[in-house]
């Protein structure tokens, strides 16, 4: 089993065919409170994987549950103009080269995709709304720093802190995609990666000790919910709510109509509450009040 930083024949094929067309992308805009921002959408490519045809079943498994990565195929230009980030206000150009290697990306680099992506309903996924910010962001974790030109002047290396890193990400998700709740979200996931040993090669800035501070008081504030009302029956409202919120997003994008939306919250409310009427009398919680049940 190996893989290739070269592009396969069809790959080539196809990084042809796009440059043949000529065919400009459509600039997309953004403006949020002193941030505006001007791109488009970058030409990528899937990085090859090949699979040698004599490889174990657990091999050809592990390949195909492989993070993709991507490449540039030519450099990509953003436009920014951000009070909060004067170094950087200009051009930002992401090559697709630096120091002779081609830059691979994974998008959103999220530890265990498949479950972070369960867990959220898809809002944190490598791909969807953090693609074009997560370029951008694992750049600077890259090198330490974003290379910027101003009107006519060549790009120039500019030193990025991670704190800055972190904030131009979320600025980028909450203007391009206009959603600032995925922003924050994918904001407070990067800052909790200081504390996990996500590398960083520059200045790290300021410490995220609020976002660690919040995430322990999250933790110990469901560990005590749990223990309170029995770990079944906490899980129980915990796919309850995760259900319902799932097929409230589908009736909402149009995936669902209207009719199987309520039959499947009816069903979801219908088993929860069966369930909970058994597991809450053993629960520390009607330990505690009794009255109340």
């Amino acid at each position: 089993m190996y893989q290739t930083d070269k592009p396969s024949e069809a790959g080539s094929k196809l990084i042809e065919a796009e440059r043949e067309s000529r065919q400009d992308q459509p600039e997309v805009y953004g403006e949020g409170t002193d941030f505006k921002i001007t791109l488009r959408i970058p030409r990528i490519i899937f990085k090859s994987f090949t699979t040698d045809p004599h490889a174990s079943w657990l091999q050809q498994i592990s390949l195909a549950t492989k993070k993709r990565e991507f490449f540039l195929i030519e450099d990509w230009s953003v436009l920014i103009d951000a009070k909060n980030y004067p170094d950087l206000s200009g051009t930002i150009v992401i090559p697709n080269k630096t120091q002779g290697k081609r830059f691979a990306f994974d998008g959103a680099s999220i530890p265990v995709p498949w479950l972070v992506s369960l867990l959220t309903i898809g809002v944190l996924r490598p791909l969807g709304m953090l693609l074009v910010a997560s370029i951008i962001h694992d750049y600077a974790f890259r090198y330490g720093y974003l290379m910027r030109s101003k009107a006519t002047e060549a790009a120039v290396p500019i030193p990025v802190r991670r704190d800055e890193a972190d904030s131009l990400f979320r600025d980028i998700i909450s203007t391009v995609n206009g959603n600032r709740l995925v922003g924050f979200v994918a904001w407070y996931a990067v800052r909790l990666g200081y504390w996990f040993w996500v590398p960083f090669n520059g200045e790290s800035g300021k410490k995220p000790v609020g976002v660690l501070a919040s995430f322990i008081v999250f933790l110990l504030a469901a560990a005590a919910f749990a223990v309170l009302v029995g770990f079944d029956a906490a899980l129980v409202l915990f796919l309850s709510a995760y259900c319902f919120v799932y097929f409230l997003t589908l009736k909402t994008n149009g995936d669902m109509n209207i009719v199987w939306f309520y039959l499947a919250e009816a069903a979801v409310l219908l088993a929860s509450s069966a369930l909970l009427f058994v597991l809450l009398p053993k629960s520390r919680l009607f330990i505690l009040w009794p009255d109340y049940f």
